[in-house]
């Protein structure tokens, strides 16, 4: 695989990111901007000055970015804002590969869909509800405009380790270890991706050479409710503390697609590495929790 250039290696997926391409054989540099993570180079993706400069230092023959503000309800709020990394900061690295003849890869989302058909195939109509999936969709109709054959991987609810603990499943296992309760709601269904299987599985895509749109997520449709209780059994917490709401409830600021989720026919096809169950994956990681994390 040569060099690969992971943009977002700070967060959740770049973080395993770096680690399965490196088992690959690659040689993976990767980048940081808001958290200060040793090892990884700063760089601001919606500046092409800092892009060329990184690109020209590095010289790789493959772009991966997992980099993105994904928080939805920000992206509700705050438009214009976030519009400029996930819209325009994608273009910026669109362009720049485009102009080397890179490879790139690119994470996006189930959140395209309206959430009334899910799980769905790579050929389902997008129809997004917020402006996070509009977002989404925008910077996936760039590269492919842009790009003779890119990589767009589409996921959702990442879990796993990570350095802030931002992931439903970690933020479940900090508030019921600490004795505070927690709802989850019982109308939002997804397919659960463990991060680590997911970073495994682009990084066999990259090596193969596989183009286009294709879902990699877990292989089981479920409510948010049951994730959490068989989170709280992985981890050896009570799931009676585990409320059951609607999604109203929550009172969130972007609306949510309730029957989301991917179907992964095509990548069963495409790669050797079988995506995870949630019961698999929440108890990998209960058995590997790295320390130093909350």
């Amino acid at each position: 695989m040569s060099t690969v250039l992971v943009v977002g290696a700070s967060g959740q997926v770049g973080e395993h990111l770096v680690t399965a391409l490196a088992d690959r054989g690659a040689t993976v540099v990767g980048t940081r901007f808001g958290q200060d993570v040793a090892g990884l180079t700063q760089l601001d993706f919606r500046d092409p000055g800092q892009v060329d400069a990184v690109l020209d230092e590095v010289r790789p023959d493959a772009l991966v970015v997992p980099a993105a503000q994904p928080n939805v309800d920000l992206c509700e709020r705050e438009p214009e804002a976030t519009y400029d990394i996930n819209v325009r900061g994608t273009a910026v690295l669109a362009r720049a590969a485009a102009a080397r003849g890179l490879r790139m890869v690119w994470l996006s989302t189930d959140y395209l869909f309206d959430g009334t058909a899910g799980p769905y195939p790579e050929t389902a109509e997008a129809l997004p509800i917020q402006e996070y999936g509009r977002q989404k969709l925008a910077g996936e109709h760039f590269l492919l405009a842009t790009l003779s054959d890119p990589l767009i991987v589409r996921t959702n609810v990442v879990y796993g380790w990570e350095r802030v603990g931002k992931n439903f499943v970690q933020r479940l296992v900090k508030t019921l270890s600490a004795g505070e309760p927690m709802r989850a709601p019982v109308d939002q269904f997804s397919t659960p991706t463990y991060a680590p299987n997911l970073a495994a599985i682009v990084a066999e895509l990259l090596e193969r050479g596989v183009t286009g749109v294709v879902n990699v997520s877990g292989p089981d449709f479920t409510d948010r409710h049951t994730l959490a209780c068989a989170a709280a059994r992985a981890f050896g917490l009570d799931p009676e503390a585990i409320a059951k709401v609607t999604t109203p409830d929550l009172g969130q600021d972007a609306p949510r697609p309730l029957r989301a989720g991917l179907t992964v026919d095509r990548v069963r096809a495409l790669v050797s590495t079988e995506p995870m169950s949630y019961e698999e994956g929440l108890a990998t990681m209960a058995a590997s929790r790295p320390a130093g994390v909350p």
